[in-house]
């Protein structure tokens, strides 16, 4: 509806004027990431870019939030605590990482064009950050299929060692035991801490062995998820006892069959095992430090449940790790899963049992995802493409 003192000329005019602030508000976007800017950097911009784009007239201001990193204009209002009048979601892999939001200062005002214009920018920063993660994780790559061929060649001269270091603190403490021999012990405890050490050396060498390892050419066979599942468990049930954990299987079939390697599935499990008693672990020593609350009745559960679902329009064998430990920030999510990240106290960890699931789960061409809450827990969810001898399913 045009008011009768306003000519066509004025509203061409408006119109070039506004989709000129249009163009420059996205070439202002598309220079700052052709300049590679840090996701800080460029958050501030885009909020900039968008608010210098707006009609004022009906906008009031602009948000951006991206993994964890938040900008508005103008940066002096009070926007958060009024009501949105849109919001455009920034996905990456299906998962929601970010978005834009806009308000108005008429409730009446439906901004249509605004949010052609933001759903493009929202696309444009989607394809950045994703950019950017695929080049860091081929670097990665490079550097682990270096590491992988040093660690091939250097494992036996490391093993022999460790092997002679180990039988030394183990013949201490056998000759302590039959007792011909006497020391002191302060001595004898070191020869435990000895033990540990190159227990936990000897795991490093063979993590790194599994990262670096090609399985592609290896021959997949038919695996029953379910008895995965059960071979994990009995592996680690005597570890998870002993740290008080409380285990809840949920098995919704019998036979959850895929095509894949019996062993490097357990290893993904027993991963995702060990990472949530490691979570439930640092939640009860926060709780003994008076560091958190929680309810009384609290006690440290996982379950896990294996069933099948529908994901991407097909069938597939679900497995879900959920514990209600200590669970993921928002800017934590996103390096997970790359090789030698950590969240765990020093010492605790190496950061490549994330990163080594994930490597495994695609080679059975599957997906890993994780749904976090803050202090409440996490969840970590594998699918895996089901198997049937009626189909010609075939390994990659």
């Amino acid at each position: 509806i045009r008011d009768s003192d306003i000519t066509d000329a004025t509203l061409v005019r408006i119109e070039k004027d506004r989709t000129h602030r249009e163009l420059q508000c996205l070439y202002k976007i598309s220079e700052s990431i052709s300049e590679s800017r840090e996701i800080q950097e460029l958050v501030e911009i885009t909020a900039q870019a968008i608010y210098d784009a707006m009609d004022k007239t009906h906008l009031q201001g602009v948000a951006v939030e991206l993994d964890g990193w938040y900008a508005q204009y103008p940066d002096t209002s009070n926007l958060e605590n009024q009501k949105k009048a849109l919001e455009v979601k920034i996905t990456i892999d299906q998962i929601d990482r970010g978005e834009i939001r806009l308000w108005t200062r008429d409730s009446n005002y439906k901004p249509f064009r605004e949010t052609s214009l933001c759903s493009e920018i929202a696309k444009r920063l989607a394809q950045t950050v994703e950019t950017q993660e695929r080049n860091i994780e081929l670097y990665h790559s490079g550097q682990l299929a270096s590491l992988g061929e040093m660690a091939a060649g250097v494992a036996h001269e490391l093993n022999q060692p460790l092997s002679g270091i180990r039988t030394f603190a183990e013949s201490v403490i056998l000759g302590c035991k039959q007792g011909y021999l006497k020391v002191d012990e302060k001595i004898l405890n070191k020869q435990y801490k000895i033990i540990k050490q190159c227990e936990r050396m000897e795991k490093i060498i063979n993590d790194l062995r599994i990262l670096s390892r090609d399985t592609s050419k290896e021959e997949m066979m038919p695996v029953n998820v379910v008895e995965v599942v059960e071979s994990a468990l009995q592996l680690l049930g005597t570890q998870l006892k002993v740290h008080g954990i409380t285990v809840s299987k949920n098995y919704l079939e019998e036979q959850c069959i895929t095509l894949g390697h019996y062993n490097r599935l357990e290893q993904v499990v027993i991963n995702l095992l060990t990472n949530a008693k490691d979570t439930l672990d640092e939640k009860e020593e926060k709780i003994k430090n008076n560091e958190i609350a929680v309810p009384e009745d609290w006690t440290k559960k996982i379950e896990i449940t294996v069933g099948f679902t529908i994901k991407n329009d097909k069938r597939h064998v679900r497995i879900s790790v959920q514990d209600n430990g200590l669970g993921l920030k928002k800017d934590t999510i996103r390096h997970i899963f790359k090789p030698f990240y950590t969240n765990k106290p020093l010492g605790k960890g190496t950061g490549l049992g994330l990163s080594i699931s994930r490597r495994i789960v695609q080679e059975h061409k599957g997906l890993i995802e994780v749904y976090p809450k803050v202090g409440e827990g996490c969840e970590f969810t594998v699918f895996l493409p089901e198997f049937s001898p009626d189909n010609d399913q075939q390994p990659n």
